[in-house]
């Protein structure tokens, strides 16, 4: 907060001029240097090193989602630009606390004559009423605000750093299905030229069932340029395109717990990191408002000094006394604004929270969307779809069946399961949302 008030004229200037002696003067203006100069324990401030990235390195441990965590964690430079933030916060604090340095003036007021003369003065400015006890209290709460804000970024890129796992994962699955779906395309392909070695089938069916299966093949370099594209960026989250993954673990059909909205939004309101950092601004706003509130009353300037005049008498003391007069400017602007702020603060607050309980809201709706689908499609539709082609499958090689009922029975499991793995993706990944929103350090 600019201190207008000390730039208001000098009005009140009071000058002694002490005739004693000068050992005893000089002594006087070394003592009122030191005066209220307050002793700062300065923590050394830890070095940000730089995070040499591994080039040319094959993480082949990043397949679990923890190891993809803890490599977030180290090498994400927006969470180490959160850390850095805290850091410049806590170097503000220390110098919010420091008292003002004294002045040192030496010199020759004349020089040549009878009448020269020669001093050293020391000023020292004393802080009234508390200001830098609340300039320190304020900077607590600005490091409070991005300590909060450090844990939100962190949080964040979990959510992120989970859900592009889990997305990547639902692309390796969607792989695996394609492939053995095509095998099955193929062993159809081989099953029908046999049939039409043997002047059972044509070769109309022949080809019809070769197309399906290549393009199946198709289906499964899409499939497989997905998986990689969803690998990259995960890594690119994590902070480290140059690495390729080889393979990730996990499995979707993981049960997830049951996230009840009524306790987790009370979790969320009023535990979530976005919450802390706007209570601290709050809390800050107050503090600002009692500083904005004694910054007119004037802090007292106090100089002292020993003069030695040539022509007598020799050694001199000097002491003035100086202070601002707050006559036109007692902050008021400040303190009104200060005020304003509060109430901003206090809304932001409120606005957050809304905010937060909404996005709440939607993830959880989300997340129980899916796992119904997920438990429809597991009970219900699969088993049927998966027998419908085992006897689809069986009836053609016997030939009960045309090619078309097998075809349409394999198109059949391949919408299943798929949208099955859709499913499953939209359950993890809103499941990640909640996690994210309850800021909770284990999943799933």
């Amino acid at each position: 907060m600019t201190d207008h008030a000390n730039r208001t004229p000098n009005l009140l200037h009071l000058h002694q001029a002490l005739r004693v002696g000068g050992r005893s003067a000089l002594v006087l203006s070394l003592i009122l240097a030191g005066v209220c100069c307050q002793a700062v324990a300065i923590e050394p401030c830890p070095i940000m090193e730089d995070v040499e990235l591994l080039e040319g390195a094959s993480l082949n441990e990043l397949r679990t989602l923890e190891n993809a965590i803890s490599l977030a964690e180290q090498y994400n430079p927006g969470l180490r630009a959160a850390a850095a933030a805290v850091e410049r916060q806590r170097g503000l604090a220390i110098q919010a606390g420091l008292y003002p340095n004294p002045d040192v003036v030496a010199g020759p007021n004349q020089l040549g004559n009878v009448e020269s003369q020669y001093s050293v003065q020391v000023a020292q400015e004393f802080v009234t009423k508390g200001k830098l006890r609340l300039d320190r209290a304020a900077a607590r709460e600005a490091i409070s605000r991005a300590d909060a804000a450090y844990v939100q970024r962190r949080f964040e890129l979990l959510t992120t750093v989970r859900k592009h796992y889990y997305e990547a994962l639902a692309a390796k699955r969607r792989v695996e299905i394609i492939e053995d779906l095509t095998e099955v395309a193929w062993r159809s392909v081989r099953a029908a030229q046999q049939r039409e070695k043997g002047g059972e089938g044509t070769t109309t069916d022949t080809l019809l069932l070769t197309i399906e299966a290549e393009q199946n093949d198709v289906a499964e370099l899409k499939a497989i340029a997905q998986y990689d594209a969803r690998k990259n960026e995960l890594v690119a989250v994590i902070g480290l395109p140059e690495i390729a993954i080889s393979t990730l673990e996990g499995d979707l059909a993981t049960p997830l717990p049951a996230f009840d909205y009524a306790l987790s939004r009370q979790q969320v309101v009023n535990e979530n990191a976005q919450v802390q950092a706007s209570a601290a601004e709050v809390r800050r706003s107050r503090i600002l408002l009692r500083r904005a509130v004694v910054e007119p009353f004037p802090n007292v300037t106090v100089e002292a000094g020993y003069q030695y005049f040539v022509g007598g008498p020799n050694n001199q003391a000097l002491l003035v006394f100086g202070v601002p007069l707050p006559v036109w400017d007692r902050n008021q602007g400040n303190v009104r604004a200060a005020r304003a702020e509060i109430a901003q603060a206090v809304d932001d607050l409120g606005q957050v929270q809304v905010e937060l309980a909404n996005a709440l809201a939607t993830a959880i709706g989300n997340y129980q969307a899916a796992t119904q689908a997920v438990d429809h499609i597991k009970r219900l539709i699969q088993p049927k779809a998966q027998r419908v082609l085992n006897i689809t499958q069986t009836a053609y090689e016997q030939g009960q069946l045309d090619f078309l009922r097998l075809l349409e029975a394999e198109k059949t499991l391949i919408e299943v399961n798929l949208s099955l793995v859709d499913a499953n993706e939209r359950r993890w990944t809103a499941a990640a949302e909640v996690a994210g929103l309850l800021q909770l350090e284990v999943f799933p």
